[in-house]
């Protein structure tokens, strides 16, 4: 609360502009930063989706290109077929001569010259395990007879009936080993098996393709096993963590690896025969450097927004609030005592209206000034007026005292005992104030019901039951009278039957609960509904019939700012009951 209050205090010493502008200034500048986040996150999106659908799109183009180089090997593999004597030797089970073994060299050298991309070029005889070789660190084709090569890889592959196997290549120079069987065309058999290792040229001329932004290229075949690396440093045959990776993650349009503290988006296509999977690295820093443009463009146009946000800002609170300034220091003026000041301030309509109102409010003000002057000394008249009228009460109530007098010389108790009650009446009603204590309220009720019993005898019986602690508690003045007047009229009912009042007073926490019962003719249906109708609406009724409870009724909620109430329960020919539940103060509840 303390804190609150200080808020306030602070508030209060600024200026209703600055505030405007501060207010109006920090939701400009959270929606233009949620703008701006938003509009980030949506151009990553778009760029990364792009880069990743490109580098797919090129990758399948790539991976069909490598499927003829790899087509175009196999048609190189099998050009032995198409010499008729060279498949004739292939396919002796004999052992072959000094002649055959020339004719198969000089065969080899033109197959390997034919091609610029071959590292060696080696055939393996099945039936005379013979195998052939010429390679580029030996400048001779040289042969090895009784060769078994069953426990390598590639040959087995071919053994085991596949036509093509691929491999990782046993030179650092080399792209890829490849396998490929000569069959025999009778019963399909195969009678030799050709193995080319091929150079780095063609991959690393698709590699140029990706060395943009440090982006690189691997190859992986079949089985997952690397190919070729385009930064070894990166991906090389001891990554195997990495390559199991890319084969999980395979089957997704693209995934996020980080490979020696640095992020790369890796996008995968898979070749449709050869099952050869081409793998792009993309560092993502290329990716946020794209989008780090994009953003500071955004952000170059979100402060010129900004800034003439704030220019229109401000030129709008000052041409709305320095009229303002101009009506409030006339409202000084006219504080000081000057109403022939007014104004003429415009801007917008809802400012032309007030300075019309304004100006209406200070002649109107004016007039009544003049009025009230005028009143004020028909009060001071009417005052003196009053005072003269209040001698006649008195001189009633000291007459009625002198009479009391009276008859109790001339021994008439009863004459003596309704003159003082009556004069007792007289006294408490002309006394001043609308609050009384709860006990001076029973004694002036006390000697109404005296009278009352003079004149109705046995007729009526009154009780009073009363918490000796709510003696003091301050009530409206006479309004338990007005219950106890209202239950003798309506109670006893045209036939003057006999009636029994019972007037309880009891204290409930924060409240006095006062009760007014009596066992009269009671209230009908239809009166009753009405009389809760006129409490409700909240009137002061001059009739005849209820103006007693209205008017208490009405009292009540005037006195105590609607905190007091008013219940009444009847059934007629039975009981009427009227609550009052009033705070329970002992000191004016009201200024």
């Amino acid at each position: 609360m303390k804190y609150k209050k200080r808020i306030y205090q602070f508030l209060n010493r600024v200026p209703l502009w600055t505030q405007l502008f501060v207010l109006t200034f920090i939701v400009i500048s959270v929606t233009i930063l949620v703008i701006l986040a938003d509009n980030y996150s949506r151009n990553r999106n778009t760029i990364l989706k792009t880069e990743v659908t490109t580098s797919n799109h090129l990758l399948d183009l790539e991976a069909e290109n490598l499927e003829k180089y790899i087509k175009d090997l196999v048609y190189f593999s099998v050009q032995p077929c198409y010499d008729t004597k060279l498949t004739q030797i292939l396919s002796m089970s004999t052992p072959i001569d000094v002649w055959q073994r020339s004719y198969i060299k000089n065969q080899i050298r033109a197959y390997y010259y034919s091609r610029s991309d071959l590292l060696s070029y080696n055939i393996y005889l099945l039936h005379q395990k013979t195998k052939f070789e010429r390679n580029a660190k030996v400048q001779k084709i040289t042969d090895f007879s009784q060769v078994e090569v069953t426990k390598k890889e590639g040959y087995t592959s071919i053994l085991k009936g596949e036509a093509t196997a691929i491999l990782p290549p046993g030179s650092p120079k080399g792209f890829f080993d490849f396998y490929h069987s000569i069959i025999r065309i009778k019963d399909r058999k195969p009678i030799a098996i050709v193995n080319l290792t091929v150079d780095k040229t063609y991959i690393e001329s698709i590699n140029e393709n990706h060395k943009d932004n440090g982006e690189f290229l691997c190859i992986l075949n079949k089985d997952n096993s690397l190919l070729y690396s385009g930064d070894i440093g990166k991906i090389n045959n001891g990554s195997k963590d990495a390559l199991k990776e890319v084969e999980k993650q395979t089957k997704k349009d693209y995934f996020l690896m980080t490979l020696k503290d640095q992020t790369y988006i890796i996008t995968t296509s898979e070749s449709a025969d050869y099952q050869l999977k081409l793998v792009s690295f993309t560092p993502l820093a290329a990716v946020d450097k794209a989008i780090s443009k994009a953003f500071q463009i955004s952000l170059l146009m979100g402060l010129m927004v900004w800034g003439l946000a704030v220019v229109l800002l401000t030129v709008l609170l000052r041409l709305t609030t320095t009229p303002l300034s101009t009506l409030a220091r006339n409202l000084r003026n006219v504080g000081n005592g000057d109403f022939t000041s007014t104004v003429d301030i415009g801007g917008n309509r809802e400012i032309s209206n007030l300075s019309y109102d304004f100006n209406y409010m200070i002649k109107h003000i004016d007039e009544l000034i003049k009025k009230n002057y005028l009143a004020e000394l028909n009060e001071k008249t009417s005052r003196l007026i009053a005072l003269e009228a209040q001698l006649n009460p008195h001189f009633l109530y000291n007459t009625l005292q002198v009479i009391s007098t009276e008859a109790l010389i001339n021994d008439q108790p009863r004459i003596h005992l309704m003159i003082t009650s009556l004069a007792s009446i007289l006294r408490y009603t002309i006394k001043g104030g609308d609050f009384v204590s709860l006990h001076s309220e029973l004694e002036y009720v006390n000697h109404y019901v005296l009278l009352q019993k003079m004149r109705l005898s046995e007729k009526l019986e009154v009780s009073i039951e009363t918490d000796e602690a709510a003696q003091d508690i301050l009530i409206p003045k006479i309004s338990i009278q007005t219950l106890v007047e209202n239950s003798i009229l309506h109670g006893m009912g045209k036939n003057g039957n006999s009636i029994h009042i019972t007037i309880t007073s009891r204290l409930k926490e924060e409240y006095l609960s006062i009760t007014v019962s009596d066992d009269g003719c009671g209230i009908s249906q239809d009166y009753l509904d009405k009389l809760k109708e006129d409490f409700a609406k909240n009137t002061v009724s001059h009739g005849n019939s209820e103006i007693g409870l209205i008017n208490l009724n009405s009292r009540l909620r005037l006195l105590y700012n609607s905190q007091a109430s008013m219940q009444i329960k009847s059934e007629a020919g039975r009981y009427t009951t009227i609550s009052l539940l009033i705070p329970a103060a002992k000191e004016i509840p009201y200024v």
